[in-house]
């Protein structure tokens, strides 16, 4: 299911609300990589997926956010297994930055995590009684946003949520694994983690993994620990 509404600002000022919605994604749902005209905050009530921003990739699940800010190039995808469901507002105004700062927010830091999971959609919900066409639907919006920016700021942790590096290209990618692999071989790593490691789902990574390498990445973990395993034997021989 998916709800979302446009409107169109009577006059950019100090804040204003330009879109909200939510959507129950289907698994793997994705959008991006893209860059938006605008701020866009996105909070997560069930499910998980992963956000990637500036060369970063984050886990996120419910309870978490993640902003998205203009003219920067992001993506996001829905779990396989538990595609996740979330509430957005998009806004800008000349003073968007200043306050979206004073919440720990920016592209350096852009996700945070809430205990309270129902104030966003709260006041999501708050605005489908609103008359957005006229100038007192429009204030009201923007005394939401302002609600909103201040509950952030009171409640959310960005240190909650640690990203992780990922990377452009296949061979990139393949190189961090290998790297991965070669350094935790000793102990019982599975493909997944290494997958999930380097920022990708599964499936793709064995794709890509046996594309450079002709290996599927279990083979290569099982080839890796025998080759270790018999220059130590030959140590001793």
């Amino acid at each position: 299911m998916n709800e979302h509404k446009w409107i169109k600002p009577i006059k950019i000022n100090d804040l204003k609300v330009y879109q909200y919605g939510y959507e129950e994604c289907q698994p793997q749902h994705s959008y991006g990589p893209a860059k938006r005209d605008h701020y866009l905050l996105h909070f997560i009530t069930s499910g998980k997926g992963t956000f990637y921003c500036e060369n970063m990739s984050y886990e996120l699940s419910a309870g978490h956010g993640f902003l998205i800010c203009p003219e920067v190039i992001t993506s996001y995808t829905a779990d396989a297994k538990e595609p996740w469901t979330y509430s957005w507002i998009g806004f800008n105004g000349l003073n968007a930055e200043y306050y979206l700062n004073h919440a720990g927010l920016n592209t350096e830091n852009p996700v945070f995590s809430c205990k309270d999971k129902s104030e966003f959609s709260n006041i999501i919900e708050e605005f489908k009684t609103i008359n957005e066409k006229t100038i007192i639907g429009q204030t009201k919006m923007t005394g939401y946003l302002y609600m909103l920016l201040a509950f952030i700021m009171e409640n959310s942790s960005k240190l909650s949520v640690q990203g992780k590096a990922f990377f452009s290209s296949k061979e990139e990618y393949v190189k961090n694994a290998v790297d991965y692999i070669q350094s935790n071989y000793s102990r019982k790593i599975s493909v997944k983690e290494v997958a999930n490691y380097i920022g990708l789902n599964r499936s793709y990574f064995g794709i890509i993994f046996k594309e450079i390498t002709e290996f599927s990445p279990q083979d290569f973990i099982i080839y890796y620990r025998m080759d270790k395993a018999k220059n130590f034997f030959q140590m001793y021989l």
